[in-house]
């Protein structure tokens, strides 16, 4: 099947997609010259290939150029830019990704690199392909496109794990990486603080900061906060607690300094943010 130029597809996930299964909510091409994407945050993941031209993606600090023939995954819950290069005729490929596997792939990937990712991958564009194509069927094989989205985020996957394993100094922070992911990650219920951090990985605080920022690519107490805005729009996104219990639930000492914290991180209250997730549905 020839998939036409102009193919762009939008559809709302079910219920057995959003709990057991990879998804897309939105794929296509793009080629339009003035493309321009800024947005502080969007409840998907995306991948995106070159297919001629030049992608920019900034993210996290990164400015990158994705080129013909290479592939790019960004996590879209962090504020993000994406555009094509100034004067150069391009065009893409992209997919949303989301999905309860599909956040357990990216927590994976963001434990062993930072966000933005580009790799040249010649099997992403033909996945891309496959994916828009059984995805224009009238009846959609949910299945289907939940192995192929899957497949393209365990592509990365592989490929940054290939690339981290072969780095010299991969086993120390591999460790210090994953002891810190641990210890944050079962005590966001609470207070976390640096003097804490630094005791469990054995270190002076100096040595801490500076550790940590080379393995997380930002400040110990920014990673924390960010870990828990992160939790905060899953639990709002995907659970129906109240906005109190999910306050407690993350250590902030009253809902209103937590929906204070939310709205600095993330632009809106929790309760429009659930609202406005809900109309997206």
């Amino acid at each position: 099947m020839q998939m036409q130029d102009n193919f762009n597809r939008f559809v709302s996930p079910n219920e057995i997609q959003k709990e057991s299964l990879c998804y897309s909510d939105g794929m296509g091409f793009e080629s339009a010259e003035k493309f321009y994407i800024n947005r502080k945050h969007f409840h998907n993941y995306l991948i995106m290939y070159t297919i001629s031209g030049q992608l920019i993606c900034s993210q996290g600090g990164e400015n990158i150029a994705v080129n013909t023939g290479e592939a790019v995954l960004l996590d879209l819950h962090d504020p993000h830019q994406y555009y094509f290069a100034k004067g150069i005729p391009s065009r893409i490929a992209w997919t949303h990704i989301n999905g309860a596997p599909a956040a357990k792939v990216m927590e994976s990937i963001k434990k062993i690199c930072q966000l933005p990712v580009k790799r040249s991958l010649p099997d992403i564009y033909s996945k891309l392909l496959a994916l828009f194509e059984v995805s224009d069927q009238p009846i959609q094989d949910i299945f289907r496109q939940s192995e192929l989205c899957y497949s393209m985020l365990m592509d990365f996957l592989k490929e940054e794990w290939n690339h981290y394993t072969s780095s010299p100094e991969t086993h120390r922070l591999e460790d210090f990486r994953r002891t810190m992911w641990d210890f944050i990650s079962h005590n966001l219920h609470r207070n976390i603080t640096l003097e804490e951090l630094a005791g469990e990985a054995s270190l002076s605080k100096y040595h801490f900061i500076r550790t940590f920022q080379s393995a997380f690519g930002v400040s110990p107490m920014q990673f924390v906060s960010e870990e828990k805005m992160r939790r905060a729009r899953y639990q709002l996104q995907n659970t129906t607690e109240p906005i109190c219990q999910i306050s407690e639930s993350l250590g902030f000492s009253t809902p209103s300094y937590f929906s204070k914290v939310f709205r600095q991180a993330v632009g809106t209250s929790p309760t429009e943010y659930r609202e406005n997730d809900r109309q997206l549905d």
